[in-house]
């Protein structure tokens, strides 16, 4: 499996290798200064050694090919195009290669975007992820030399941090056979909506190259997979729950706006604070940042592996 890494941020790009190194064993003072981020990356990274240095008998870091650039939810962590320009610089100096993600967007967010793509479009070995039709839809007009990979928000799964470590209710009175029950509800949550062959032929159709899943708690049949006509991807180990064009980080950060509407100016507390979810029921661990929330999946890795993905976009942090 082709290993890539996920950069949302070109103030990480100098430690991009950095932060996927795994650190001494650290004691229970700086457990407890560590947040959600650093505790999820660092436990990731142990799973990556240990199939990779074990399974493979190499080191995990020498399988890095690729740099994944940009962001999926949000038009205002839309990058600078001279943000782009040196993550690209970057990737061609290391010799690794590039792909851009694209969020979903209004206006605004599109004029940036096409200004990115102009930059991009006569690069090799380029990629671009859209979250958005209307971004796909940009690039099928105006930028036809560009790679178009379908986005993971635009692959609708089911994405639960609750049922993943809860089991299976049923009522054993009104069954006759309850021996298939769990099965059957497994695979029922193991679908997705690109299982639609007409969607599959219409996107092949219109050039698309891959093919963006989540990591879910449940996992994927890997005989489903193989029928699919596009390379698939996994993201890992952190995975979208949903999003909305409300930013409830913003907001309880500055409450004379309540829930600061997309339209107006953004300070990016989302890339300062977040909020972590409990409940009364076991769950995954589950955070919101911005307008997004996300659950840690770090878990079900090598179930990642079973399934047959051709490539893993590791992120070291919450793409936000």
């Amino acid at each position: 499996m082709e290993l890539c890494v996920f950069i949302n941020n070109s103030e990480h790009l100098d430690n991009q290798l950095q932060s996927m190194d795994i650190v001494g064993k650290p004691g229970p003072e700086y457990v407890q200064m560590m947040d959600s981020d650093v505790k999820v990356n660092q436990t990731a990274l142990s799973i990556l050694k240990k199939y990779y240095d074990l399974q493979l008998g190499q080191y995990y870091k020498d399988y890095i090919s690729r740099i994944y650039f940009g962001n999926e939810t949000c038009e205002y962590l839309i990058p600078a195009l001279g943000e782009v320009q040196k993550v690209f610089k970057y990737c061609a100096d290391n010799e690794y290669g590039f792909t851009y993600v694209a969020p979903y967007t209004g206006p605004n967010g599109m004029e940036k975007l096409r200004d990115i793509f102009e930059f991009l479009k006569d690069k090799e070995d380029v990629e671009v992820v859209v979250n958005d039709f209307g971004v796909l839809q940009l690039i099928l007009t105006e930028f036809k030399s560009i790679k178009p990979i379908i986005g993971r928000l635009l692959v609708k799964t089911k994405r639960d941090p609750r049922f993943s470590v809860t089991g299976y209710d049923y009522s054993p009175n009104q069954l006759k056979n309850t021996s298939k029950v769990e099965k059957n509800q497994t695979e029922a949550i193991m679908s997705s909506s690109f299982e639609n062959k007409t969607l599959q032929k219409f996107l092949i159709d219109k050039g698309v190259t891959r093919i963006s899943l989540d990591s879910l708690p449940q996992g994927y049949e890997k005989k489903t997979l193989k029928g699919w006509q596009l390379p698939a991807d996994i993201f890992w180990p952190w995975t979208y729950i949903t999003s909305g064009r409300l930013c409830a980080i913003a907001a309880h950060t500055d409450t004379r706006r309540k829930y600061n509407l997309v339209d107006r100016p953004c300070n990016k507390q989302c890339r300062m604070y977040e909020f972590n979810f409990e409940s009364d029921k076991q769950m995954l661990q589950t955070v919101q940042r911005g307008n997004a929330v996300w659950m840690d999946n770090e878990s079900n890795y090598l179930e990642n592996f079973k399934a047959g993905f051709e490539r893993l976009v590791f992120m070291p942090y919450i793409p936000i």
